[in-house]
């Protein structure tokens, strides 16, 4: 069961930062493995603890990953999910040398940042890169599409934005502490899929390592396999609590294997959070996304997305490709309101398009053709 997986990136950041720093071309670039969401957590800069801090985040993310319902060993759209680790951070915080570095070692989601002290702990800034492929997406996964039968016409949206500055966290001495590395992570005895006691944990039987694969979350317990074969499980006191940033890079993760219930679960804590208006939007327009793949209702929320920011682009568009996918399903009658409610939301919306915008050209075409 290898859905779930963490995974130290040590020794390939050591061979990555050698190889750019001597010859470019020739960059380290591990080899991918298809249908793998890859995502790198690596030391945050500014402070000893900003290794702590790679580590805290690095668990929170891997312990939001879980085996979608709707995927099954041995399938051939199963989609496995790795959380790698790196003791150094990046010797670059640029988006421009993050973003190559993740391109070249193949990472679809790379979260990093760095720390200021602050009180009785650190202050965190984490941010995030996306990469899509040449595509533009991640597969199908990251993109929502409606096609018109019998025409070459398409409309398609995709995730709101690739580079994120995530709100800042507050982390303390005592919690960063526990946590030096995931591989020092102390693994326990218990039974099969019952955790050990908390007041009996008893000595532990070794330690995560280096690579390791997450199979049963029970509370503060996982149960987990390393890479020598020990299974057991692992506490990680005080991690349970949300927070913006866990559930939105969660529910990403989550939308890119295709778990599309399991990112709008997420998603749904950070747009009902005390998060900036930016990242609510945002978050809904890819609940919206997941939604649909789902072939259910999206609407309400692209309506709640507008309503927190009505001059967006982006909720624009996804407003458009909602009422292009409604003119294609339903009753005749339902299909005639839904062309005139797209004629209408694209006369209405045209101010924010550039006047040879191909988004937007096609988009009327659409619209024109649905007319006809």
């Amino acid at each position: 069961m290898r859905f779930l997986k963490g995974r130290s990136l040590l020794c390939w950041l050591i061979l990555m930062l050698v190889s750019l720093s001597v010859t470019p071309q020739a960059g380290f670039s591990r080899e991918a493995t298809i249908g793998e969401i890859s995502t790198l957590v690596p030391a945050f800069t500014g402070e000893r603890l900003g290794q702590n801090v790679g580590t805290v985040l690095n668990l929170k993310i891997w312990r939001t990953l879980r085996i979608p319902s709707t995927l099954w060993l041995g399938q051939k759209d199963t989609i496995n999910a790795i959380v790698s680790w790196s003791t150094e951070p990046l010797p670059d915080t640029s988006y421009e040398y993050t973003e190559k570095f993740a391109r070249r070692s193949d990472f679809q989601l790379v979260l990093w940042g760095s720390i200021v002290r602050f009180g009785d702990g650190v202050l965190a800034q984490p941010l995030l890169t996306i990469l899509l492929d040449e595509n533009g997406d991640l597969g199908d996964a990251a993109s929502w599409s409606v096609s018109i039968k019998d025409a070459d016409l398409r409309l398609s949206v995709t995730i709101p934005r690739v580079r994120y500055e995530l709100p800042p966290i507050m982390l303390g001495n005592d919690l960063l502490e526990l946590y030096r590395t995931p591989a020092s992570v102390k693994i326990y005895q218990g039974g099969q899929n019952k955790p050990p006691n908390l007041q009996k944990l008893g000595p532990p039987i070794g330690e995560l390592g280096n690579d390791y694969v997450a199979l049963i979350n029970e509370g503060d317990f996982t149960r987990v396999k390393n890479e020598i074969g020990q299974q057991g499980w692992i506490y990680l006191p005080k991690l349970a609590g949300d927070n913006e940033v866990i559930n939105f890079v969660g529910g990403l993760i989550r939308l890119f294997r295709r778990d599309y219930s399991g990112a709008v679960e997420l998603l749904a804590r950070v747009s009902a959070s005390g998060a900036s208006v930016a990242l609510k939007v945002d978050s809904l327009l890819v609940q919206a996304l997941a939604t649909a793949k789902t072939n259910d209702d999206p609407g309400s929320l692209i309506d709640a997305a507008e309503k927190l920011n009505p001059c967006l682009q982006t909720t624009a568009k996804f407003k458009i490709v909602y009422l292009a996918s409604l003119s294609q399903s339903g009753s005749a009658k339902q299909k005639e309101a839904a062309a005139s409610a797209l004629a209408q939301q694209i006369s209405e919306k045209g101010y924010m398009f550039a006047e040879d915008d191909p988004w937007f050209k096609n988009a009327r075409k659409f619209s024109t053709s649905i007319q006809r």
